[in-house]
């Protein structure tokens, strides 16, 4: 049985004779893992269940590179707020002031909570707020799969592309060069592909 990774399967390779099921696995994980830490971000379908602290106030921003899709529950206090209640935008959860059904939840102690708020639903506490959905984008993007090949192919035969040799760094088993201020794949026309999409999406927590 083949493998399928994040990206791209097994049999998306043209691989050289000998390598082994398992090889070509670990070989596939770790230039996904190149991809995603060259890119500080993953451009792919996942799900996220986060808890962080309340901030008292109407809006929170989840700590996350990639732009939410959906969120399915939001949680204060361990009580589940009512989809009306709430809406939600690329980076952040947030009261919906416009829904016409909007209801408290009614828990006893959450409701005290919220009628002492100054105006924010998300009362402060210490993680006791959580948000469950999914992130990314819908579908891996067909610049995202290439670039996978491309490190694989770079792995399988280091002559097929142009490697970096000045700086370093290691993943797994595999480590690799690359100059000062690059993406750090360590491979150059990868590093030039990989520059329209890198992002620098800072991480804001709850204060």
């Amino acid at each position: 049985m083949g493998y399928n990774g994040n990206y791209i399967s097994d049999t998306d390779i043209t691989w050289p004779s000998g390598i082994s099921a398992a090889e070509k696995q670990e070989i596939i994980e770790t230039a996904e893992a190149v991809l995603e830490h060259a890119l500080a971000w993953r451009p792919r379908f996942s799900h996220f269940d986060i808890r962080m602290d309340g901030n008292s106030k109407n809006r929170i921003i989840l700590p996350l590179r990639e732009r939410i899709i959906e969120v399915s529950d939001v949680y204060v206090n361990a009580q589940k707020l009512e989809p009306t209640w709430w809406t939600h935008d690329l980076c952040s959860v947030y009261l919906d002031a416009w829904s016409s059904n909007a209801a408290l939840p009614s828990d006893p102690e959450l409701d005290r909570l919220l009628s002492e708020r100054d105006g924010g639903i998300f009362v402060r506490g210490y993680n006791n707020i959580r948000i469950v959905g999914t992130c990314g984008v819908s579908a891996v993007p067909a610049w995202a799969r290439r670039a996978v090949r491309m490190i694989v192919d770079a792995m399988n035969d280091p002559t097929a592309y142009t490697i970096y040799h000045t700086g370093g760094e290691t993943i797994g088993r595999y480590s690799y060069n690359s100059p000062a201020g690059a993406c750090k794949t360590g491979i150059r026309e990868v590093d030039e592909l990989l520059k329209l999409f890198v992002r620098k999406k800072p991480i804001l927590m709850a204060p």
